[in-house]
């Protein structure tokens, strides 16, 4: 009998352990995976929610292209009820030569790009495809939007017309939409060797182009675990980060240079016109005027 008594309870002191270690293992579990997800709700929720965002890759010493787009950002805000911000893209290796202008506007992203090319086609390293490429990394890393609009510092963009007109009759899911270039010869040495490539995949011109937060999330996230290339030249390459991946590609006409620059030109800027390219301090002038382009 003593013996019996004496089994009982061990039976039951080792049920009771083991029990007790079953919830204390279940409660280390649940800390986990509260731990696990921890940075990622706080990373969520310190991200700015806009409709869209319109990324300007710029020269520090082009403060008047600058002047220009914030002038007309600020007269588009009364024609749509979207939340639109502006960001203009900048070298942060001159960011001491934009001082006085950071102190005045909270609009400038400085990265690790050079501020200009030196010469005319970069081969490994474009200044402005390393700008775009770091100015989609930002953004994606800090904010949530629907579309990201890439425009010219000399372009004029005409964002109320595409988030009121055009925006609406878009299909869902990843979209790259701009003038597309179809069936171009690829002349660049370094991408010949590289990629091995006689054709370009069809890339917008570079006068500007819009990614819908998807494809902008998957070039901005993918770009951080394997580096993506930033030669020349910027707009071509663009498309090639996008291989591979089931992007909907958008072609418009009016994407379009001003009459007399560039070969996408057209007489007259219309009231279908997106974004006009190659503009002038006295087209601009005519819109601080009259509020609107007289092309």
């Amino acid at each position: 009998l003593y013996k019996v008594l004496t089994c009982l309870l061990a039976i039951c002191f080792l049920n009771v352990f083991l029990s007790f270690l079953s919830s204390n293992v279940t409660s280390i579990e649940d800390q986990s995976l509260q731990l696990a997800n921890q940075p990622r709700q706080m990373k969520n929720s310190h991200r700015a929610e806009y409709d869209l965002i319109v990324m300007v890759p710029s020269v520090v010493e082009w403060k008047d292209r600058r002047e220009y787009l914030r002038r007309q950002f600020q007269r588009s805000q009364t024609l749509t009820a979207a939340k639109v911000l502006l960001l203009f893209i900048l070298s942060d290796e001159e960011r001491l030569n934009a001082i006085s202008e950071a102190q005045d506007h909270v609009d400038l992203v400085f990265v690790p790009c050079k501020d200009s090319d030196q010469r005319a086609m970069p081969e490994e390293n474009s200044s402005t495809t390393c700008k775009v490429l770091r100015g989609i990394q930002h953004i994606t890393n800090h904010f949530t939007f629907a579309f990201l609009a890439r425009v010219g510092d000399d372009a004029y963009f005409r964002y109320d017309h595409f988030w009121n007109s055009i925006r609406p009759s878009l299909p869902e899911g990843p979209i790259y939409m701009g003038r597309f270039n179809q069936d171009e010869n690829v002349w660049e040495q370094h991408l010949q060797s590289h990629l091995w490539l006689k054709k370009y995949p069809p890339y917008a011109s570079g006068m500007g182009y819009i990614f819908s937060e998807k494809a902008a999330y998957y070039i901005g996230q993918a770009s951080q675990l394997i580096e993506f290339r930033t030669g020349y030249p910027e707009d071509a390459v663009v498309a090639l980060w996008l291989i591979g991946t089931r992007t909907l590609r958008i072609h418009s006409d009016n994407f379009h240079n001003h009459l007399g620059g560039g070969p996408y030109k057209t007489k007259n800027c219309t009231s279908d016109s997106i974004l006009i390219h190659y503009m002038n301090p006295s087209l601009w002038k005519a819109i601080d005027e009259k509020g609107e382009l007289l092309c």
